[in-house]
């Protein structure tokens, strides 16, 4: 039997056309430190399509939370998907692609960070 995941850090992907108007406010209810990408609206798919316009946002916990528990909290904004973080560094990074130069890149001024300071993540 496989072990449930738990993790500190859960990160989900936002669809502004399916979440609703207030999901911002949303995910500030849940008083909960994350951060939230800048819209990727600049993405492709491997075969040179583009990818629907979503949002990355990753969360914080104070302790470990599984996929049930994250997802349960997700849903209240819409959230699609639920992914455990294995470096929060790394997923930092990744809302803006500042790695991967073949991909879009995004202004990190526009991650909005909620309870915490994007620069020091």
């Amino acid at each position: 039997m496989a072990k449930e995941i738990r993790s500190s850090r859960w990160a989900t992907l936002i669809y502004p056309d399916s979440a609703p108007a207030d999901f911002l406010d949303k995910m500030k209810d849940l008083k909960v430190s994350f951060l939230l990408s800048p819209l990727h609206d600049g993405d492709f798919n491997k075969d040179g399509t583009a990818k629907k316009p979503h949002y990355h946002a990753m969360f914080y916990f104070d302790s470990l939370k599984s996929r049930n528990q994250v997802s349960f909290m997700f849903e209240q904004f819409c959230g699609v998907g639920a992914e455990a973080v294995q470096s929060a560094t790394n997923y930092a990074r990744y809302l803006c692609h500042l790695d991967d130069p073949d991909k879009a890149q995004y202004d990190p001024t526009n991650v909005i960070a909620y309870g915490l300071d994007y620069a020091e993540c």
